[in-house]
């Protein structure tokens, strides 16, 4: 496993990669909007299509505050891969310093893997994680 400090408007969030189911799915457990695409078992069934998993918990004083299952796959002849973040990450999107911090790192994660790109589908609400009263009062 791999740790990494992250810092954003002073929270500081630790990254770590994830080997193990165990550890993985008790994260999940733990956090909102988590989907059946970030669980454990899919990235192994995408891993026998020609994905590689990977997992990666952000923890504030050691417990779960998101989890991102990235799915990468490389582009045939070409040093060069995609990446995907299916029904994820898992986090609580009204929290939008985390959510910068998290989206911030996955955007890294891909650049460092050399992604041509990273599509990330939460599975939210329209309007998580805004403010409704200042939108509908515009209207």
């Amino acid at each position: 496993m791999t740790a990494q400090a992250s810092r954003h408007d002073g929270k500081t969030c630790t990254l770590r990669v994830v080997a193990e189911q165990q550890p993985w799915d008790n994260a999940l457990s733990q956090l909102p909007n988590a989907h059946a695409l970030q669980s454990w078992n899919w990235g192994e069934f995408k891993g026998d299509w020609g994905w590689q998993p990977q997992r990666l918990i952000f923890e504030r004083q050691e417990t779960p505050a998101a989890a991102a299952q990235m799915l990468h796959r490389r582009l045939p002849r070409l040093p060069l891969q995609v990446s995907y973040v299916p029904k994820g990450p898992a986090l609580d999107f009204s929290d939008l310093a985390l959510a910068d911090e998290v989206l911030a790192a996955l955007e890294s994660e891909a650049r460092r893997r050399r992604s041509i790109f990273v599509k990330i589908d939460p599975d939210l609400w329209l309007g998580t994680g805004t403010d409704m009263s200042q939108i509908n009062a515009q209207a």
